[in-house]
């Protein structure tokens, strides 16, 4: 599945690390464009993952079939309208 993760902050991150690890292709969206995000995950095991994960791709998040947002409340609203226009419509 085609997934963007809205916010790649800690909780952001377990997110793209888990999506990532189980096969889906995933990207971060930043609110300040760069082309690939850091994600730094230790598990509940003590597993330590380390992915460099693409970020802030027009086309990507187009054809996504899902966005997760990981903000705060009040980064939502900021953060989610300026993307709407290229969001798919369903």
């Amino acid at each position: 599945m085609k997934i963007t993760v809205l916010g790649c902050g800690a909780l952001g991150q377990v997110w793209l690390s888990a999506l990532h690890r189980q096969g889906h292709d995933v990207q971060g969206w930043l609110r300040v464009p760069q082309p690939f995000c850091s994600v730094n995950v230790i598990d509940e095991h003590g597993t330590a993952y380390n992915h460099t994960l693409p970020t802030n791709d027009p086309e990507h998040l187009a054809q996504s079939e899902l966005l997760l947002v990981t903000l705060k409340a009040w980064q939502v609203s900021g953060a989610l309208i300026p993307l709407l226009p290229r969001l798919h419509p369903d």
